[in-house]
């Protein structure tokens, strides 16, 4: 018996400056082999010929629909283009990277033949002309496990590897933070996990999304500029995801992911003492009984207990002593 098929499918494409590339994004759209989309072309107030190359795209084929906005940020494009999404599933395609022919075939299908909220699939990452195919297969498919896997890194918390049932974002009242630049999905993707109890997730074991590591050079990953940014978004991610889920489920994973952002905001300085501390309040005990601890891990410590300048004089002293590049 042949699967019913969703009505359609919303693909979400967030663009900001992406001329040089967005072509092979919105080729690999327009060749897939599910007919059935709409693809949301979301011109974040580019400065350069996004817009129109995003408008010869929608004059030749009209399931492209192109929007054009003042620059508010990826959070804000993406949450206008789930407001405007008519599709019964849903699924972001980033103007970097690209998709294989028959992605949106494999995730409806199998979204359909498990009545699935979310359904994952495994991507490929683009180095330099290197690929390398990044498994995505969660420990078990419970709501529970799920959101560990997406804890600890094992599930990346990406929206562009899942299908998503657009009315869910409805249903639950959740949306991408306006504003929220980094992590503003995977703190989607845990909070649509979380407050759907009897959430049913589905598993693709192939790899169909291609994410592109080093093509642009606006990509927030490339720029260690913004570091300062990051360290605050991840601050800012773990209260939001600590305040949310319960805290005798996911303490240790919580914990472990608090010693990690203090270690890299110690580490490259970027936070002010009062924010280091308002931040690592009641984890000078947990990060002592860290195992395997190396001299950055004693010098947070020392810090946490009050005396942050004082071990960032004292650790820049060891680096140099040392001769440690800071990287």
């Amino acid at each position: 018996m042949e699967l019913s098929k969703p009505e359609m499918i919303s693909i979400i494409i967030p663009i900001y400056n992406s001329e040089n590339y967005l072509h092979r994004c919105l080729d690999s759209i327009e060749k897939q082999s599910y007919k059935e989309f709409e693809a949301l072309l979301i011109d974040d107030g580019s400065t350069d010929r996004s817009l129109s190359i995003c408008k010869q795209y929608a004059e030749r084929d009209n399931r492209f629909k192109v929007f054009h906005n003042e620059n508010r940020g990826v959070g804000a494009t993406r949450a206008f283009g789930i407001e405007h999404a008519s599709g019964e599933y849903s699924i972001h395609v980033d103007p970097d990277d690209w998709i294989e022919p028959d992605m949106l075939e494999l995730l409806a299908g199998k979204a359909m033949q498990e009545n699935a909220d979310i359904t994952i699939c495994d991507y490929i990452v683009e180095t330099c002309g290197n690929q390398k195919m990044i498994s995505q297969r969660p420990t078990r498919l419970d709501r529970l496990a799920v959101i560990y896997d997406l804890l600890v890194g094992n599930v990346h918390g990406s929206v562009c590897n899942k299908l998503i049932r657009t009315s869910l974002y409805r249903e639950m009242n959740i949306n991408f933070e306006i504003g929220l630049n980094y992590y503003e999905d995977i703190l989607v993707c845990i909070s649509l996990i979380w407050k759907k109890r009897d959430i049913r997730i589905a598993y693709v074991g192939q790899a169909l999304y291609h994410y592109d590591r080093t093509i642009n050079p606006n990509s927030q990953t490339n720029r260690k500029d913004r570091l300062r940014l990051k360290v605050l978004a991840d601050i800012y991610f773990t209260n939001k995801i600590e305040s949310m889920l319960d805290n005798k489920i996911f303490s240790h994973e919580i914990i472990v992911i608090k010693e990690d952002i203090l270690r890299e905001a110690f580490y490259h300085n970027v936070l002010t003492p009062k924010e280091f501390l308002s931040f690592g309040k009641g984890m000078a005990i947990p990060y002592a009984q860290k195992k395997d601890k190396d001299i950055l891990d004693h010098f947070v410590i020392i810090a946490l207990g009050g005396s942050y300048k004082l071990c960032q004089s004292l650790y820049s002293m060891w680096v140099r002593i040392h001769r440690i590049k800071r990287t």
